[in-house]
């Protein structure tokens, strides 16, 4: 028995989907890892520019995520699903590393 067109689009919607969270998750944690977004409020919170530049890096990340998604899941073609790159290279780097925030900690 073969699959209708639609079942066969939806699958490859989720796998694709799922493909891209993956990709967009590796990219971020190649920056950053673990509690960075923690220490990235607290930082922002203590007045530290590089933080508050750091999570619109993030965000801005995430929000490519999620325009990528929105594409996905408007597709009609398998096709278009995969004209989605999983490729996050074009956000860039984030403007400092998690060294060069913590310069901006306060000593407490």
């Amino acid at each position: 028995m073969s699959q209708e067109p639609a079942e066969v689009l939806a699958r490859e919607k989720a796998r694709r989907i799922d493909q891209l969270w993956s990709a967009c998750d590796a990219y971020e944690r190649q920056f950053y890892s673990g509690g960075i977004h923690a220490q990235i409020l607290e930082l922002k919170l203590a007045g530290s520019q590089k933080a508050v530049r750091c999570q619109h890096w993030i965000l801005g990340l995430w929000r490519s995520y999620y325009a990528r998604k929105d594409a996905i899941v408007a597709a009609r073609t398998i096709g278009e699903v995969h004209a989605q790159s999983l490729d996050f290279r074009d956000h860039g780097q984030p403007p400092f590393s998690v060294r060069e925030m913590l310069q901006d900690a306060p000593i407490v």
